[in-house]
């Protein structure tokens, strides 16, 4: 576990000293977020507009579209997409509270810039999530070469990577996606493990909107998985004498709690603002904004969901590219056929990973369009939104695997793509 995490640590932390720019998926806003908490020692307003030390960075690093270096006049907010004005401020503080100390403590101690000690925190909390599903896969009674194998697999893919190197709450994406992996085999009763998965579903409703769905499903497949000293092949979620048509209404009100509780939060964060000012500057009007219904974006989330390993991402190389999306088509491919392949043996476990990890998709197909439409009145996803599935993913697939030579030939595969991602990061750093 320990080894693995400092691998995935290096691979992030190699990233994210080598990619210079300010990244594309909102970076520097998520960077001016904790400059704001640390200036004003609260939640900064929102519909706020960049602070001078974030248009530093914009102005020093660049980014796709400020491609003009003006580091000794940094430009102003005129100069940077929606006014300046930072669209994220109404999320919730698990990420950047955090973060904001650390990275600030990192400064002062090492003198490094703040916008790369964030870097380096948020390579910290990915590293500790690869950690985290490590010990959930091994949990599930999964080898141990290939419980490193499939968490170095889905921590070296291009956007995974690029995401936990980078200053952005997706940093926590392989934690969430090991959360109810780890709670369903945690061994206390079912009440605890109900509110504990309650607690670490609004902990992701408060991380980031996108984490509502996995919030969602961490509820749902505590709720519905066998608890631990359960004979797996005895228990079956909709047996009449276990799960009543109460408790399942029940539980659907729990799964519930997040998504409430994103939308709670993000009234709250807005209630302030006049009317007729956006509190993103106009952003999803401009970008996002849509006649298309609400059915027909919901299909389309499913086609983005299904590639997130490589879609707008850095490193640009082939064979990391070539690598990740033979991952896609084993992870995606792999759950698919366990729910169809019915004449062939497999055991309990791993249908209900398979299952899980299908219903996770789906729910994420489903409630993600809902969610943006809901909060920012308009609808849309992207294909990096359904990285934190990915765990979930691994796991059906990892339960299957058996046999020595099986387990070393995955586990000698995902050692060679990290090799080739640190080789290659090394390269591009050079």
């Amino acid at each position: 576990m320990l080894g693995t995490a400092v691998l995935v640590w290096l691979m992030a932390l190699l990233c994210a000293i080598a990619y210079q720019p300010v990244s594309l998926y909102d970076e520097g806003v998520h960077f001016d977020y904790l400059v704001k908490l640390l200036d004003g020692h609260a939640l900064p307003a929102v519909g706020s507009v960049s602070s001078e030390l974030t248009l530093h960075e914009w102005s020093c690093r660049g980014t796709v579209w400020l491609t003009e270096l003006r580091c000794a006049d940094p430009v102003g907010n005129d100069a940077v997409p929606q006014g300046g004005v930072n669209y994220v401020l109404m999320y919730g503080p698990v990420y950047y509270v955090p973060t904001a100390v650390l990275a600030w403590l990192l400064q002062a101690v090492t003198g490094m810039s703040l916008f790369l000690a964030a870097r380096i925190v948020s390579s910290v909390l990915f590293a500790a999530g690869a950690a985290l599903m490590v010990v959930a896969l091994l949990r599930w009674g999964v080898r141990a070469r290939v419980a490193v194998a499939a968490t170095l697999l889905v921590a070296a893919a291009p956007a995974v990577l690029f995401q936990g190197a980078t200053v952005t709450p997706d940093a926590l994406t392989l934690g969430y996606g090991a959360a109810p992996l780890l709670l369903v085999r945690w061994r206390r009763s079912y009440r605890a493990r109900m509110v504990a998965a309650v607690v670490v579903a609004v902990a992701a409703a408060l991380t980031k909107p996108s984490y509502v769905p996995i919030a969602a499903v961490t509820v749902l497949v505590v709720a519905l998985f066998p608890a631990p000293g359960v004979p797996d092949g005895s228990w079956r979620p909709f047996d009449r004498s276990r799960v009543r048509p109460v408790r399942l209404v029940g539980i659907a009100a729990l799964a519930a709690v997040p998504v409430l509780v994103s939308l709670l939060w993000n009234l709250w964060r807005t209630a302030p603002l006049p009317d007729g000012v956006p509190a993103d500057g106009g952003l999803n009007e401009t970008l996002l904004s849509t006649d298309r219904s609400l059915p027909a974006l919901v299909l389309d989330a499913f086609g983005a969901l299904l590639q997130p390993l490589t879609i707008g991402t850095w490193p640009q190389a082939a064979h990391l590219t070539t690598l990740a999306q033979i991952v896609q088509i084993g992870l995606v491919g792999g759950v698919l056929v366990l729910l169809v392949a019915q004449a062939v043996p497999w055991t309990s476990v791993s249908k209900w990973s398979a299952t899980a990890a299908a219903g996770a998709l789906v729910a994420s197909g489903i409630s993600l369009p809902v969610t943006f439409f809901v909060l920012y009145h308009a609808t849309g996803t992207q294909p990096r939104y359904a990285l934190v599935l990915l765990p979930l993913f691994a796991a059906a697939v990892a339960t299957c695997v058996g046999g020595r030579r099986t387990a070393t030939t995955v586990f000698v595969g995902a050692l060679g793509w990290a090799a080739a991602t640190l080789l290659t990061l090394l390269a591009l750093a050079s």
